[in-house]
């Protein structure tokens, strides 16, 4: 049977061989997009001591509003700019999506792709498994990802304190 892949006639047994490479390199870009992520906070005692530093800093305030809240103080570590995390560069909204690429492949596999794993977009499928892997990373430290209040592209590392905590390290500054 011949098929066209991008107007050029192809056999199927081409085809799909090629998707075969595609998809074992893919594999391997994706393992490395995973590998960059989890490098992002892989020093856990470097991140403890600066949490500590944060911690001195900004729990003084974070305590004192925590008395109007029912939330417990956090401290927040800024780890970078979105884009320039993102291994595409890319911050996706609902309402605006011209900076997607549609997977090329998606066209002419049938069922569901294996080049971007179902996304549409290869963009969109190696930014998720950057996330993702970065989120659990975090979440094995005992911490979280949050975007910023003001600028959402600004990108936390964030850790929550027991009021009895954060009284302990602020009473401790006062020593």
């Amino acid at each position: 049977m011949i098929t066209k892949l991008d107007g050029v006639a192809t056999s199927e047994e081409t085809i799909l061989a090629i998707y075969d490479l595609i998809e074992e390199g893919m594999k391997q870009i994706t393992a490395n997009v995973v590998g960059l992520a989890q490098n992002v906070l892989c020093d856990a005692e470097y991140l403890a001591s600066e949490f500590e530093d944060a911690a001195r800093e900004q729990l003084p305030d974070e305590l004192e509003w925590c008395g109007y809240a029912y939330d417990d103080p956090v401290v927040r570590l800024y780890l970078g700019n979105y884009l320039s995390m993102a291994p595409s560069g890319k911050y996706y909204t609902p309402f605006a999506n011209s900076n997607v690429d549609e997977c090329p492949f998606c066209k002419v596999e049938k069922g569901a792709c294996r080049v971007c794993n179902g996304f549409g977009s290869v963009d969109a499928y190696l930014d998720n498994e950057y996330w993702g892997a970065l989120y659990e990373r975090a979440n094995d430290l005992g911490y979280w990802i949050e975007n910023g209040d003001g600028d959402p592209l600004d990108v936390f590392v964030c850790r929550s304190y027991t009021r009895e905590e954060a009284k302990a390290i602020v009473d401790s500054l006062d020593k």
